[in-house]
This record gives C-alpha cells, structure tokens and sequence, in this order.
C-alpha cells in the first residue's frame, strides 16, 4: 500500500502515512515528503534495505522503522543522491541503521537508532554509516545497542553534533576524512568514546568522552595518525586511557579537562604535538609517554605536580616530566601493573632512571587550574564517583586481563 502510494505521488508531494503497519522493502526514487506522526510502521526482515533513497530532495519524517534480519550487512534505510532530511525516525535495526553512499548535502537528525541488544558488538553495525559522502549534517540523534555509533569513512566536511551514543564500540569512529567538524557530542560507557584515525584538519571540540571503561583497550579519545586537528574545551573523565594521541603530529590539544581516568594522556610515537592549557585532575597517572620527544608540552595543570612559583606568574619554575619507566616495564610484562606505586616499583623507578631529556616534559605547568568554566562545570557531578568506579575496575582488570596492551590497528 505505501509503495503505491508512493509510485502514484508526483515529485513534490506530501505523502501523510496514516497510522497502522507497512511493509517493506519501500523504494522512494522521486523528490517526496514521507511523514507520519509516528504511528506509522514500516517493517523488514529481507535483504534489500526496508527503505532505499535513490532520489534527490526526498523527507523522511516521523517514521518507525523494524528491521529484523539474521544477517547483520542489511540495512535499515539506505541513502544515495543529495539534499535529504531524515528526521524524527524511531529505528530497531538488526543491522545498520542509516547508510549514506555517495550522499552529500543531507541532514540526518532528532533520530533514535536502537541495535540488537542481544548480539555481541562484534556482530553488530554502525548506527549512522557514511562512506564517500560530504558535507552532511549528523545531529540529535541518540544511539543505543551497535557497533559503531557514527562511522564516516573518506567523507569530507561532515558535521557531527550534539548526538548521545551509548553501549557500543566506538561512539563515533572518522576513517580517513578531512575536515569533520565532531561537536557537543556525548559518548559513555563504549570501548572507545572517539576513534580519530588517518584524519586531516578534524575539529574535537566540547564533546564529553565519559566512563569508557568496560575493555582492556578502552579511551576516552583516541587519535591515530592524525594530523592537524583540533582537539579543545572536551570533558575527558573516568576512562581507563583519557587520551591516547598515537603516531599522531602537528595537532592542537588545548583546554580539555581531563580527570579521574587512570592515565590521563598517554603518547605513543607522538611528535610536534601542541599540548596546553589542559587540566588534569585526579587521574591515577597523570601522563605517559613513549618515543615522543618532540612535542610542546606547557602551561597544563597537572594536580599531581609539586610546583613552585617563584615569580607570581602562576606557572612553575619546577618543570613537569611524565616517567615513561612505569610503562616501560609492564609493556613486556603486563602482570607487573599490580605493583604500580608499590615501594619496590617505587625504588626501582628511582634507581634506574632513564634521560630525562626523552621525557613528556610541561616547562611550565600550571599552579592552578585553569579558570572554571562550562567544561569544568560538566564534568564536577561525575568526578567522585567516577573515580571510585575506576579504581575498582582497574583492580579487576589487573588481575583478570592482564593489564593495558598497545592498541592494535
């Protein structure tokens, strides 16, 4: 009945869909508004997407979407051609949610996006997927239960904002892009709340990566051969890793704040790095560092530093180094993270300490933190119990995992 309806419509029109259950697979290959008030279903379980886009300028609105498959490659709702709105859809999906191919200039937002709850993550799909597709808008959307929450792959000038993902592998994963705005986003309880790999001129700005904690590889952001991004004003709290900035150069980490993870920012063959003005707060390692010799580490707050201010400028005179002896030992031998700060770790760190000159080094870290605003504010409520919750886990990792392990691509 509604593909009838659909087929009879002429480009332009306004399709109301009266309440009631539909089945798929629709086909919408004309310029059209398809809306409902929510009361209208439309249900799938073959292969074929249950709603296929192969127009320009088509509305998708106040749809419910069920889409049952064994066979986790199908989609929800897959989107080709330009000028879209998908807006206000309600969808189960056993396998993708929304999939853009070559789709640009389209607006996917307000959508709630829920996967099997009952598969494991590996057997799961990406919540919103985008490959070859610019210049879209990915907003409001809330996403529950897949794989990947957003994935954007060798897709240009995409923005992505204010969007809440929860309970999945990465919360948004960019492969490959350039010039992708990630804003004002939420991600919680993932393995990893932003994966940022092979990316060029990137934009991570006031999102909030929070209590990434449930894997033995689990981080707040994680950036990986990432050039040129801007990394700023982030709430990055009760993670295992805060940040790992990994094979990464010439990018800008400025005003986050970092607090209550077990290592705040760990670099691994990170080198002409700009990192400043962050607080770290709370964290049970504060910062690590491997083969990373040649960033610019200064005027970060680092409350596990004993600084002195000689001179009233609120910086110490006391440089901050992050001891990479700690990581060094438990990368061979991960069964050695039991001992962090034992006295005997304690006495060997001191004993046989390597040049300091190879050290994550801040020259001028702060005395106080910097100035309380928005960030800080967001991320108060959670730090306590946070910080509680990691150190209990932690403890159980040690023992049943065998501790953190480089991540692997």
């Amino acid at each position: 009945m509604l593909q009838r309806m659909i087929n009879e419509a002429s480009p332009g029109d306004v399709i109301k869909v009266p309440a009631g259950e539909y089945s798929g697979p629709i086909v919408v290959d004309k310029p059209l508004t398809v809306q409902s008030n929510g009361a209208a279903t439309i249900r799938g379980s073959q292969l074929d997407p249950v709603i296929t886009v192969l127009s320009e300028q088509v509305t998708l609105d106040g749809l419910k979407i069920i889409h049952q498959s064994p066979d986790k490659d199908t989609r929800a709702i897959l989107v080709e051609g330009n000028h879209h709105n998908l807006n206000n859809l309600t969808i189960r999906t056993d396998g993708y949610g929304i999939v853009l191919r070559d789709a640009h200039q389209s607006r996917i937002t307000e959508n709630t996006i829920t996967g099997n709850a009952d598969r494991p993550v590996s057997e799961r799909q990406n919540g919103i997927d985008l490959f070859g597709s610019h210049d879209n808008v990915i907003a409001n959307n809330d996403i529950i239960y897949v794989h990947d929450g957003v994935y954007m792959e060798r897709s240009e000038d995409n923005k992505v904002t204010q969007n809440h993902v929860t309970n999945s592998r990465y919360g948004f994963h960019l492969m490959f892009t350039e010039g992708t705005i990630l804003s004002q986003n939420q991600s919680e309880q993932n393995v990893t709340g932003a994966m940022v790999m092979g990316t060029r001129e990137t934009s991570v700005r006031d999102n909030q990566f929070s209590e990434q904690l449930n894997h033995v590889y689990a981080q707040g952001l994680l950036l990986y051969d990432v050039q040129n991004a801007e990394v700023h004003h982030n709430v990055i709290n009760a993670n295992l890793v805060g940040m790992l900035i990994q094979d990464s150069k010439e990018n800008r980490i400025y005003q986050n704040h970092v607090a209550a993870n077990f290592i705040g920012v760990q670099l691994l063959n990170a080198e002409h790095n700009d990192i400043f003005e962050n607080n770290f707060v709370a964290n049970v390692v504060s910062g690590q560092a491997q083969h990373s010799a040649f960033n610019r580490v200064q005027g970060n707050y680092w409350d596990s530093h004993m600084g002195l201010d000689l001179d009233g400028d609120d910086h110490s005179e006391m440089a901050f180094r992050a001891d990479p002896f700690f990581y060094t030992i438990v990368k061979d031998k991960p069964a050695f993270q039991i001992f962090f700060q034992a006295p005997g770790m304690v006495f060997m760190e001191n004993l046989l300490k390597s040049d300091t000159n190879l050290w994550m080094t801040d020259t001028a870290p702060l005395i106080e933190p910097v100035t309380e605003s928005e960030v800080e504010n967001r991320s108060s409520s959670l730090l306590f119990i946070g910080f509680s919750v990691l150190l209990l886990l932690y403890s159980f990792y040690f023992i049943y995992f065998g501790g953190i392990r480089k991540y692997e691509t």
